[in-house]
């Protein structure tokens, strides 16, 4: 609270000392300022009783826990090479972060639909895997790193049918910065970021920030990887490119040519490929059955 104070006659001669205003002023505002902070106390407390917990991250897990839901859904696993220095991002929130930015993102783009992603008990369900390949075994099967890990996480027990596997791989690839199957030419279950891939001509992935707020290039990049392992974009879409991709516009989330990509992405530009185009007998994300209005962390 912010108070005028007028200098009047001293009660006592002297420096330093204060005028009869003052001294009764400094009082009332000795008062005031005790019932202020009563009042901001209470009104805290009051936003604090009814303000919900952001979701915490869960503690390390090397299983995916059991389901909430049976429904098609994304999960992701936090991968590490058998060398690869770990940086927790499963349990520090990194990940929580990331994958709430990519939701929000296609949220405002459908109007309030998001995919479904894995929870226990209102948290991301996070998995940890730890190859028993090393990192530069792995980038040898560049660029099929994709490919490796999927065989390798189907063999750890992550297979389930209604799932797609959200992963962020913690090594290199000399190729790219992430992949993604291609139903039907390409069936597959895991869409991939590769943190520290180093394509040629390119920066290196690891100069961008996982988890970035606002979302950033891993955080478009991984839905660009889901969106392919859900079959996007289908051949009979008439912008279809490069198998998958779409040759509209760099600003499309969906893009691939000689432009740059352009972040944030659209959805669809121009809603004619693969969102709310209605093409008859192609596949189209306004139909899926990974779009909810229930996503997480909304309650």
């Amino acid at each position: 609270m912010n108070r005028t104070f007028t200098m009047n006659r001293p009660i006592a001669t002297g420096r330093g000392r204060l005028s009869t205003s003052d001294a009764l002023g400094r009082g009332r505002q000795a008062r005031e300022a005790r019932i202020t902070r009563a009042i901001c106390a209470a009104v805290v407390l009051g936003i604090l009783l009814v303000t919900p917990a952001p979701a915490q991250a869960l503690p390390r897990s090397l299983i995916d826990r059991p389901d909430t839901s049976k429904k098609p859904q994304i999960h992701a696993i936090y991968v590490l090479p058998s060398d690869g220095l770990d940086r927790r991002f499963d349990t520090d929130r990194t990940i929580q972060r990331s994958v709430r930015g990519f939701l929000s993102w296609l949220s405002k783009e459908t109007g309030k639909k998001s995919l479904r992603v894995d929870t226990f008990r209102g948290s991301l369900d996070v998995s940890f895997h730890r190859l028993s390949s090393t990192d530069a075994e792995v980038a040898s099967s560049d660029p099929f790193v994709r490919d490796a890990l999927e065989a390798a996480l189907k063999a750890a027990g992550f297979n389930a049918p209604h799932k797609i596997y959200a992963v962020y791989y913690d090594g290199h690839s000399t190729f790219s910065c992430g992949g993604g199957a291609w139903p039907p030419e390409l069936p597959g279950n895991v869409a991939a970021l590769y943190l520290l891939g180093e394509p040629p001509g390119a920066p290196p992935c690891s100069t961008s920030i996982l988890g970035a707020r606002p979302p950033g290039y891993f955080e478009f990049a991984m839905i660009h990887e889901i969106m392919h392992t859900m079959g996007f974009v289908p051949t009979c879409a008439p912008h279809q490119t490069l198998r998958g991709h779409v040759s509209d516009s760099p600003r499309d989330l969906m893009w691939a040519g000689d432009a740059a990509w352009e972040l944030p992405p659209v959805l669809d530009l121009g809603r004619d490929d693969y969102y709310k185009a209605r093409l008859p007998g192609c596949l189209d994300l306004a139909g899926s059955k990974f779009l909810t209005r229930k996503y997480w962390p909304r309650r």
